[in-house]
């Protein structure tokens, strides 16, 4: 028996005491930095900003540079400047690799040694950018990022656009929630871990009509917080309410047991990943009914703003506009546009004055 074979031998002996690893020589190589050197159509300004702000936020940052006649840098990020920490199984799926984008909290955090098994598995690509943490920016930088990783990996490998996933951890996860409700035509699954935001808070609004029945519908969302975790345990349960009022059909709930703030271990994390590879069941008539009852909300709000207009309270009228523009977003539109120039007049084309204050706004997350 050769030196090699003895190694492999000693390995194989010791791994299967532990039961935790696999041959020498067999195991997942980890992750590898890499840097940025393509940028997303997805990520320009025009295209984010059509899918993430709310209607009536959209229209007054048109009047905006409208009157100012400045343009609005088309990216916010640089080729060559940044770096992503990208995981390759060896080889890939009969249609390619699937990939999952992850948002990370912190601007170093790395993936977990415990998931390369599982990723490698299942032929799934991981890359995650650094400098992406809570502090930074949520429009100008971790949106795009998330965006121009999983280009880099398009441009570089062949993926499977049937398996393209997003995830993110704490805060991180906060902002792939946004991102999904944004491009649901982009990512089919969705895993929030440690963090998550009920629609209509912290400018997560719903896009137009169109995209909002791609994420209601075919979208699968897997919550993986932990149940020691209690204070996002707590907002998740929040988010599940705020997902069954606004139909939303594939929700799954994968809660590690006695498991604070952090991310799924290895066996967890495999059933996770089989969460978000199941396809979303049709349910035409319970969502039927369902979106019957969410019209009927959507209407009742922009009556409310009617009648306080025709009553002469205008600013309470502008006030519950803007409370309908953050629930509702997208689908108040273009009821909502046609109100928002009628109680502002400032908003329509051509007139002057200053701009008022209008819509959610986004910048950090804690």
């Amino acid at each position: 028996m050769g030196i090699r074979d003895s190694i492999r031998v000693a390995a194989l002996i010791a791994c299967t005491a532990l039961a935790t690893c696999a041959l020498a020589g067999d195991a997942p190589v980890g992750p590898r930095p890499v840097q940025l050197d393509v940028l997303s159509p997805l990520a320009a300004s025009g295209e984010w900003a059509s899918r993430l702000l709310s209607p009536v936020t959209q229209l007054r940052l048109k009047r905006f540079l409208e009157r100012s006649g400045t343009g609005v840098e088309e990216q916010s990020i640089h080729p060559g400047e940044e770096t992503f920490d990208l995981f390759v199984p060896r080889s890939p799926g009969s249609n390619g690799y699937g990939v999952m984008v992850f948002i990370w909290p912190g601007d170093e955090m790395k993936m977990p040694f415990s998931w390369r098994r599982q990723f490698e598995a299942r032929h799934l690509i991981f890359i995650a950018a650094r400098r992406s943490g809570n502090g930074q920016n949520v429009l100008q930088r971790r949106l795009p990022l998330a965006l121009h990783g999983l280009e880099y990996a398009r441009r570089h490998y062949p993926i499977d656009p049937e398996r393209v996933y997003l995830g993110g951890f704490s805060g991180g996860s906060r902002v792939a929630q946004k991102l999904a409700l944004g491009y649901p035509d982009v990512f089919g699954s969705l895993l929030l871990t440690g963090g998550s935001d009920s629609i209509g808070t912290a400018g997560f609004v719903p896009p137009d009509r169109e995209r909002m029945r791609l994420f209601q519908r075919h979208t699968r969302i897997v919550f993986a917080t932990g149940t020691q975790d209690l204070p996002n345990r707590t907002k998740d349960a929040r988010t599940h309410a705020s997902f069954a009022d606004f139909c939303v059909r594939g929700v799954e709930d994968i809660s590690p047991a006695r498991s604070g703030h952090w991310v799924p271990e290895d066996r967890v994390m495999a059933r996770v990943l089989r969460a978000l590879e199941t396809p979303v069941a049709d349910d035409d008539a319970g969502f039927a009914e369902c979106d019957r009852r969410l019209d009927a909300r959507i209407h009742a709000g922009l009556d409310e703003v009617r009648r306080l207009q025709a009553t002469g309270r205008g600013e309470d009228a502008r006030d519950a506009l803007i409370r309908v523009d953050d629930l509702y977003g997208g689908l108040a539109a273009p009821d909502s546009l046609r109100l928002a120039e009628d109680l502002y007049p400032v908003l329509r084309p051509g007139a002057s004055g200053d701009l008022p204050e209008v819509g959610a706004r986004d910048g950090t997350l804690d």
